[in-house]
C-alpha cells in the first residue's frame, strides 16, 4: 500500500519503526498516540507474524449487496486529502472520478 500511496502522491515514501517510549511520550499530546503502544505487540510477537491482521469480509458481503472500495481509488482519496482538501472532498472526488470512468467505459 506505502507504494501505492507514494505514487499517487508522486513521491517516495518511508517507513521507520518509532520506539515504544518515543509513543508514549507522544501519547503525553496525542490522544490517538496514547493508545499505539498497546497495539505493538501485533507487531512484536511471534504468535502473529506468521499471518498478521487477516481479516476477511466474507460474512458481511454474503449478508449485504455492498463492494469493498477498489485500492486505487482508496489511495487517491488518501492522496487528496493528504495534499490538497478534506477527506469528505476526497470521497466526494474519487466518487465522482469513478462516475466517469464507469460513463467512458460503458455499461
Amino acid at each position: 500500500m506505502l507504494t501505492e500511496l507514494a505514487a499517487e502522491l508522486g513521491t517516495e515514501l518511508g517507513v521507520r519503526r518509532m520506539p515504544k517510549a518515543m509513543l508514549r511520550m507522544m501519547g503525553w499530546i496525542n490522544p490517538m498516540m496514547r493508545e499505539l503502544p498497546e497495539m505493538q505487540y501485533q507487531f512484536e510477537n511471534p504468535f502473529v507474524t506468521w499471518n498478521p491482521f487477516v481479516i476477511s469480509d466474507a460474512r458481511i458481503r454474503n449478508l449485504l449487496p455492498i463492494k469493498p472500495t477498489p485500492l486505487k481509488d482508496q489511495m487517491r482519496a488518501t492522496g487528496y486529502s493528504m495534499t490538497a482538501g478534506s477527506i469528505s472532498d476526497a470521497a466526494e472526488a474519487s466518487t465522482s472520478m469513478r462516475q466517469a470512468t464507469k460513463s467512458t467505459q460503458g455499461p
